[in-house]
């Protein structure tokens, strides 16, 4: 996206998941996200389910980082 908020890139293409509460690491290089991917069928962002992954600025090589 640019700095103006045009030319907004989706990132993430999990239909039956919820992205959530995405976030830059302090060098600008990858986004911090937490998701419900692995447990799709744990919607509630109250209950254990969420766990947090990291992508390139690009959307590319996501890696998880927590496990529940």
């Amino acid at each position: 996206m640019n700095a103006d908020g045009s030319n907004v890139t989706r990132l993430t293409f999990t239909e039956a998941a919820r992205d959530l509460a995405p976030d830059w690491s302090p060098n600008g290089r990858r986004i911090v996200f937490q998701s419900n991917r692995d447990h799709p069928d744990l919607a509630d962002i109250d209950q254990p389910g969420f766990d947090i992954y990291v992508m390139n600025e690009d959307g590319s090589e996501v890696t998880q980082l927590t496990k529940i």
